[in-house]
Parts: C-alpha cells; structure tokens; sequence
C-alpha cells in the first residue's frame, strides 16, 4: 500500500517536474521573441510602466497561450508518450554505433546546414537525451524516470542559450544596484539664455540613416548629400537602449535611457516572424504596448517642455502611426500640443497613404512637402523647434521603390531639397538645422558601432568657433547639444547624462565601451526611477535564498531626497 502510494506520489513529482521544465523553456522563448534579449530588471520595468494596467488584452492573450497552454500541451503528449511505450522493452541502441551515427550526423549537417558549433551541441543534447529515453523506455521505477527528467534540463538550457533567452534567467542572479544617474545626472531645469538670443531649431531624423547611405556612385558620377558648410562630428553611434527609433527619440529629448525595452528589441524578430505585405502586419506586442506607458517624467526635464517654457512653438511630423510605440503619448507630456503633432492619418484620403497603409506610413517626399508647409505656418515673431522624422530607409518592401538603390537616391535627393530650402528662409539666419540618424539600418548581422550620420548646419558662432569634431557620440548627447544651440547656458556644459558635443568634457561614449554602459544601465537604479516619478517600478525584492545574493537592496530603506534637484 504505501509503496502504491509513494510510486504514485513520484510519478506525480515527475509531472510537475516536466511541467515546470516545459514551462521554462516555453516562457524563456516567448519573452525573446516578444522583448528580445530582456533582462529581468527590463522586464520587470516594462510591466511596470504599463500606464495603470500590466497588459493590454493581447499581450495577455498570447501570455495566456504561450506560458500556459502551450508548456501545458506539451507536457502532457510526454507523459502520453512514456505512458504508450514505458512497458515496451526497449530497442538497444549499440553504444559505438551511437557514436558512430552522432560524429556522422555532425559532418552531414555541416555540408547541407549553416548551423554554429553552439547549435550542433545543442542538437547533440536533443538526440543524447532521446537516446537516453530509448533505453529507458522499459524502466518502472519512476526514480530512474526522474534521472532522464534531470538530463533534459541541460538540453533545455543549451536551447535557450541558443535562441539567446537565457538572459531573463540568468540575470535574477546578478540582480544589483547601480548610483550611476545619482554620481552623473545633471538636472537642465531653470536655465537661462544670459542675454544670448533664442535661436530656432529643426532637428530631422532620417531613418537607419548610417553614413553609406549619404552618398551613392552611379556611372562615375557620386550624388552625396550637401553637407560641405556643415559640421559633422566623427564617430556618431549608438547607445545604451537606442537602437531603435523610440529608444534613440527618448534619449535625445531627455538625455536620459529608455530601459523598458531590450537594446536588441525587433533584431532578431524580422528573420523569425515573417509578415505578409499584403496584410496588417505582425508587430512586437511590446512596441504596441507602449502606446499605454506613463511619460508624464515629472523629475525629467525634456526638450520639448524646456522650449515650451521658454516660449518657442514645438512642432513635430513624421510619415508613420504616432501612436506607435508610445510616440503620440511622449510628445504629448513633453511640451508638444495635440495640434501640432502630425502622423500618417493627416494623409488619409491621399494616393500616399493608399500606397503606404501596409507598409510603415507615407514616402519621405510627401512628408518634407508638409514639415515645410507647417514651418512656414508657425507665427514668426516666435522662436520654434521642429521636429521631423523619416521613413524610406526602414527595413521592409518598401511600396514607393523597387530597390535600396532607388531608395538612397531619394533621401539624399530629399535632404538636398530641404537644406536648399532652409537656406532661403526669411528665419534662415537664427535658425540650426541639425540631421541625424535615428539607429542603424535593421536586420541581420547588426553589430553596435559607429557609422551613423550627423551634420549641424549654420550653428551659432560662439558654438562653432575652436568646436572639436573628433568627437564620439550618442544620442543622448543630442539634448545638451541642442539646448546650448537654442541659447540655453549649461553651467557644467551637459544635461540628464548627456555631454554638449561644442564642450572640451568627455561624452559618455568616450568614457565607456557599449558593454561597459550595458553594465550599467541593465542594473536598478533607485535615482532613475525617481527621474521617472515612480518610487516602485521595480518589485521589492528582499534577499535571494540562492547563494545569499542580494536581490534588490532597498539601501537601507533610505530613499533619496531628490526634491531639491527636482523642480522644473
């Protein structure tokens, strides 16, 4: 009876083992395929920003499916299998032909597949547990089940180091603290002009535009953009969190890192998931979601808000969706009026918007057409910042073009028609156009690096003269740039953790490698989260009982006393 029992209670325990093993592994490949290659403090910081509620309903839907119905499924078609064959005796598999099979195996799926080292080891796991099962396969003893149950957890982590989902996991034990924005944040609130002019600034954005994109050879002749009269700072690249365009728009507004969302967020994705064209995309639920964060930041000075209190006219126009990904909602609480944020919907009713309602938004042409009819509506007694980003370069088929080349040539076609008509306006002599990338083009083997475009056109004297273009960058060096630009005074020369590119300090990617920063900002920062008005986006952890890590220390329970930073 009670060896009934305790067999009983063993298969039991090995139920639940494969389910919590199923539901590991289902839920570590979901998040890098929603997030990326989120970290647990990212992820933890993404549910909690989620504007009063944790998920929309599709978020939740495919949460629902993925880590729990699947894992589930799953679970139970091994415990149906091991049920149907467990009695069977089981067919010896010799153990030098077993060999013999896996080292040939091996060579023939390096001639027909490009598949790594790492992935044939992971599939040499797959096929040394099967082995294992097969020859268990006639086992009664449930303690013995256990044993294989136990081997198949090196498959599952091998899988998830592969698809890169073991970052979640991996960092619980490498939760810590970092002061970073407590020993480096500058607050730019209550700044003066100090008798300088407050001088107009449009900023253009121009997607994925790296630095091969600004010219093209064609039959001898090299169309390039006209950038001669301009400066241009060496070594532009991307940061922290700003490989993508929100992440990059956040940090050049408030000098400050976006980590609700990995880094690597959409990378892997596009080779993954495969949309149709001709249909309603398939997008990243998390880019979805962001449409519900609170960008209230009522600690974190922004541009559009700084231009606001100082009397200029904000302006912002982009050829896509602006409730995508947040936009609509940041700019909003950041100093830009409802009626002067223009999307794709203000073309609807346009052939444009025919053409482009699958794909991204509007063609670059149109939008510059209309970014210059609502420069030239602003009234011009007013100083102004004009905000625009582009499109044409986003990866996808691209309705407009047949191919990158058609592509490249109407951006630099596009730029050299705006920078001809800024150059002829009436405000023309107070004004700085500066023209950036967003990120680096997406899509397969994209490393971090430099190479991405940047031109300041008709800077002020008093920046221009003894300026230093050996400089190396980021986005969020953009936002003290420009607010020197507008006239602003920067007693210390930055803002948020941003470094002007007219200052002899070093920037923040001079100071740190891209992984060095990764070291940084992938920790809790107890001073970033009061930058964002939140005392609790991340969960409270006390003290890990595994190795007797701290999780997340509260500092003693002290917190710190921003409000004389703080006040804008």
């Amino acid at each position: 009876m009670n060896g009934t029992i305790l067999h009983k209670a063993a298969a039991l325990g090995n139920v639940l083992f494969l389910l919590f093993v199923m539901e590991f592994l289902c839920c570590g490949l979901f998040t890098r395929y929603t997030w990326g290659t989120v970290s647990l403090p990212q992820f933890l910081f993404f549910i909690r920003m989620q504007g009063g509620e944790i998920c929309d309903r599709e978020l939740l839907l495919s949460i629902a499916a993925f880590c729990g119905v699947l894992p589930a499924a799953l679970a139970a078609v091994c415990v149906w299998l091991y049920c149907k064959f467990a009695r069977r005796q089981p067919c010896y598999f010799n153990k030098a032909w077993f060999f013999i099979y896996l080292v040939g195996l091996g060579v023939l799926l390096r001639q027909v597949l490009d598949i790594s080292g790492e992935e044939t080891a992971v599939l040499y796991l797959v096929l040394f547990i099967c082995y294992l099962v097969n020859q268990g396969r006639n086992v009664q003893r449930q303690r013995d089940v256990f044993v294989t149950l136990a081997l198949s957890v090196f498959a599952v982590a091998g899988i998830l180091k592969l698809f890169g989902a073991d970052r979640l996991y991996l960092s619980f034990f490498e939760f810590r603290e970092t002061d970073f924005y407590a020993q480096n944040f500058v607050n730019p609130a209550g700044l003066d002009f100090k008798g300088n002019k407050k001088r107009n600034v449009i900023i253009v954005f121009v997607e994925s535009f790296e630095k091969r994109f600004s010219f093209l050879d064609q039959g001898g002749v090299r169309l390039k953009v006209a950038d001669e009269d301009a400066i241009i700072f060496a070594d532009f690249t991307e940061g922290y969190a700003q490989r993508w365009t929100q992440g990059a728009m956040f940090s050049a507004f408030t000098g400050v890192h976006i980590h609700y969302i990995s880094d690597y967020f959409r990378y892997a994705l596009y080779d993954k998931l495969k949309y149709n064209e001709k249909r309603d995309r398939i997008l990243m639920v998390s880019n979805h979601a962001g449409k519900d964060f609170d960008f209230a930041l009522p600690n974190m000075p922004s541009l559009g808000k700084i231009a606001e209190l100082n009397g200029y006219q904000n302006l912002f126009v982009q050829g896509g969706d602006i409730v995508f990904s947040g936009t609509e909602s940041f700019l909003r609480h950041n100093g830009f009026a409802k009626e002067n944020i223009y999307g794709v919907n203000h073309f609807i009713g346009t052939p444009q918007h025919e053409k482009g309602k699958y794909w991204w938004g509007v063609d670059d042409k149109s939008v510059f057409g209309l970014f210059k009819d609502k420069i030239s509506a602003l009234e011009g007694d007013k100083p102004f910042l004009a905000v625009m980003f582009t499109l044409d370069l986003h990866r996808g088929n691209n309705p407009y073009f047949a191919n990158d080349e058609e592509i490249v040539r109407a951006t630099i076609d596009n730029l050299n028609d705006f920078i001809a008509w800024f150059k002829k306006q009436d405000f023309y002599e107070n004004t700085t156009l500066v023209v950036l990338a967003d990120h680096k083009r997406m899509g397969e083997n994209i490393n971090v690096g430099g190479g991405l475009y940047n031109a300041f056109f008709n800077v002020p004297a008093r920046l221009r003269e003894n300026a230093d273009v050996m400089r190396r960058f980021n986005q969020i060096d953009i936002f003290p740039t420009v607010l020197e630009i507008m006239g602003l005074v920067l007693p210390e020369r930055k803002a948020g953790v941003g470094t002007s590119l007219f200052s002899k300090e070093k920037t923040l990617a001079e100071r740190f490698s891209y992984e060095q920063q990764e070291g940084y900002f992938t920790k809790i920062d107890r001073f970033y989260q009061k930058l964002w008005g939140k005392r609790e986006m991340f969960l409270p952890f006390k003290e890990s009982l595994l190795w007797k890590y701290k999780l997340i220390a509260h500092a003693g329970g002290r917190w710190m006393d921003l409000s004389f930073r703080m006040t804008i």
